[in-house]
């Protein structure tokens, strides 16, 4: 192993989304840059499919920083298509990436003590899988609460109708669970008047 040399590798947009890290991981001083093309492919985030839109390629730096041990620094933009949290209604949100991680190799992961080393699904022994990579980053950096306008008026509990676009008329009174007993009194207060 040859110490504190640094080569730049960069090829064509690469399809396969699987990246060996061996090389990086064993060869002390290394750096390598790789693109990868997510254009054609659909992410699963929190258990729900997307197909995103305008997809930038995804730019990975690896830097070997001590044996067994890398540094990576990556970016992509994409547009994701999320449903509104109160009407359901589709919005475009544009997700600009840009994300580091500290990478060891499978013995390092296996001795490192419980708490200082994350668990991740992009890492499957020495080979990185950028699009589980990405995937958790988009997890990560989504919005709490996705809106389609701030004052969204959702759906109608009752009916399903999308109060953005109508009054469906429905009664929406929900009287306050804590008071039914109050409600009780007043009714039998009202039936011994009679």
């Amino acid at each position: 192993m040859t110490k504190g040399y640094t080569v730049y590798i960069i090829h064509k947009v690469r399809e396969n989304l699987k990246y060996d890290l061996y090389d990086v991981l064993t060869s002390e001083g290394k750096t390598v840059s790789e693109t990868f093309d997510l254009a054609k492919e659909h992410l699963l985030v929190a258990g729900q499919e997307y197909d995103p839109q305008d997809t930038e390629p995804v730019t990975l730096t690896l830097q070997n920083i001590a044996l067994n041990k890398i540094y990576l620094t990556g970016k992509t933009a994409m547009t994701i298509t999320f449903p509104c949290d109160r009407c359901l209604e589709p919005v475009p949100e544009r997700m600009e990436l840009s994300f580091e991680r500290e990478l060891l190799s499978e013995d390092l992961r296996e001795k490192a003590k419980e708490g200082e080393a994350e668990e991740c699904g992009y890492l499957d022994g020495s080979v990185l899988d950028v699009k589980a990579l990405v995937e958790e980053e988009i997890l990560l950096s989504m919005p709490a609460k996705i809106l389609c306008r701030n004052d969204c008026k959702g759906l109608c509990p009752k009916c399903g109708a999308n109060l953005n676009e109508t009054e469906c008329g429905c009664d929406t009174f929900v009287p306050d669970p804590r008071l039914a007993g109050l409600g009780d009194i007043l009714e039998k207060m009202k039936q011994k008047e009679v």
